[in-house]
């Protein structure tokens, strides 16, 4: 079929072949379809769309940077949910500098209650990663061992997972959020971020090894 020369088609001469007709018929907006002309929606929505890995990018023409994250990557962030109002919690960490730890504190000292991180007046803590894992032996007897800001428990690792061959991150099994993103929120002016045991002393191990990601803020 040849190509198609409309009278007039807003003063200036076009064409158009059967393919390129082709690739606009039956396209509804906001819905994408394979081998179909892509027609954002009324609110400039597109429902799914697939990307290749290396070809996606993001930021201003001219200064797009690539996406390297893999999907197993970016969905760990998918058990972790939060209302706007704790997203807008966040607003203050832009610009703070993250921090890291490693504490490596003995059984003893967790049973009572280990400082892994001393605030300072005027400024509050706000975690932003953690691995725990144990030295020695694997944890026994205790229920958890839980790192708090202040007096709140903010993540807690089970004991059956509290092994010397295994690092504990945030969204393996064994490791518990508090819901709605809570985990993340900062504490109160000048509480520190404690490392302590719930249930029966820590036994077997010899120490665990505490890796903690944080940020002062203002409070």
């Amino acid at each position: 079929m040849g190509r198609y020369a409309p009278k007039n088609f807003g003063g200036v001469a076009g064409t158009l072949d059967a393919t390129e007709l082709t690739a606009l018929d039956g396209v509804t907006a906001g819905t994408a379809t394979a081998s179909r002309a892509a027609v954002l929606g009324a609110t400039k929505n597109l429902d799914t769309i697939c990307v290749a890995q290396d070809g996606f990018k993001m930021g201003a023409s001219g200064a797009e940077v690539a996406v390297t994250s893999t999907p197993a990557e970016l969905n760990i962030l998918h058990g972790v949910t939060a209302t706007a109002a704790q997203l807008n919690k966040l607003s203050g960490t832009v610009g703070a500098v993250v921090q890291n730890v490693r504490v490596l504190a003995t059984v003893e000292e967790v049973n009572a209650g280990k400082v892994l991180v001393a605030t300072p007046a005027g400024k509050v803590a706000r975690i932003v990663d953690s691995e725990v894992v144990a030295v020695g032996g694997n944890v026994g007897a205790v229920t958890t061992v839980d790192i708090k800001i202040g007096a709140t428990i903010k993540i807690t690792y089970a004991q059956a997972n509290l092994l010397q061959s295994a690092l504990l991150r945030l969204g393996d099994t064994g490791v518990t959020l508090l819901a709605d993103g809570a985990s993340f929120t900062a504490g109160a002016d000048g509480e520190d971020i404690t490392a302590i045991k719930a249930g029966d002393d820590i036994t077997t191990a010899t120490h665990i090894l505490f890796v903690l990601s944080f940020v002062f803020e203002d409070a």
